[in-house]
């Protein structure tokens, strides 16, 4: 006697494993054991071509493990230093920074797509066996953990305070040797994990170390003894010492 088996196309394959569905004799693949409609096309793949739905049911790609802690990584380092990414590349950043905005949005669109698609697909995930197939579940939180990492750095700019806080003591020496008269022009160069191009006294008391350049503007960090307000654009690292672009 024949046994019956599940009808679907000859190239029919899992969605999940790429296991040929031709000839099973339920609507399972043997190999990972993710379920899917022999009437719903959108529930396997057929040859090339992919399925109809804009977004698949599945945990977003394993190649976001690799490239975004990366990205997050050369972020962390590029906000530790004053003038974030302009400070590092320059005038590099006028295209960095608008790939990059880009590149996110896709990610996050991507990502909500594959939840609302998580989310229609319960009905035909209830048949799974076995381990569930959703594939790697840790790659779930990979995204919004690396935005949530961003996101902290834009609210906090903690790298660069963690950054300062174990260079705080080479600048602190430098303010006392110019304030006892040591030539500005002698003192320039690494302090703690800054490198130091530039240093200018105010009258104020104030004194400059530049750090960098952002577009045309010099980037740095500044002791202000006396005047403490801090402007727009600048961030308060410690008492008396504050970020400085002009």
């Amino acid at each position: 006697m024949d046994k019956t088996t599940v009808k679907v196309p000859e190239t029919a394959t899992c969605l999940a494993c790429e296991y040929p569905l031709r000839g099973l004799p339920e609507a399972v693949c043997p190999e990972c054991g993710r379920a899917f409609i022999p009437d719903d096309p959108n529930t396997y793949r057929n040859g090339p071509a992919k399925p109809r739905w804009p977004f698949q049911p599945v945990a977003p790609p394993g190649w976001q493990a690799e490239v975004l802690p990366v990205a997050i990584a050369l972020y962390l380092y590029s906000s530790s230093a004053p003038g974030g990414l302009g400070a590092t590349v320059g005038l590099g950043a006028c295209l960095v920074i608008p790939v990059g905005l880009a590149g996110i949005t896709i990610l996050v669109l991507d990502f909500v797509g594959r939840v609302v698609a998580v989310r229609a697909d319960r009905q035909r995930a209830s048949l799974d066996r076995g381990e569930k197939t959703r594939g790697g579940r840790w790659r779930w939180v990979i995204l919004p953990t690396t935005l949530a990492i961003a996101l902290s750095v834009i609210l906090w700019s903690w790298p660069m305070r963690i950054r300062f806080h174990f260079s705080q003591p080479a600048f602190e020496l430098a303010v006392r040797q110019v304030q006892t008269g040591a030539d500005p022009r002698h003192l320039r160069g690494r302090f703690g994990s800054y490198e130091v191009g530039y240093i200018h006294c105010y009258k104020s008391g104030a004194i400059f170390f530049q750090t960098g350049v952002s577009g045309f503007d010099k980037v740095g960090i500044a002791f202000r003894p006396s005047d403490t307000s801090r402007r727009s654009r600048d961030k308060r690292l410690a008492r008396y010492w504050f970020t400085e672009m002009w």
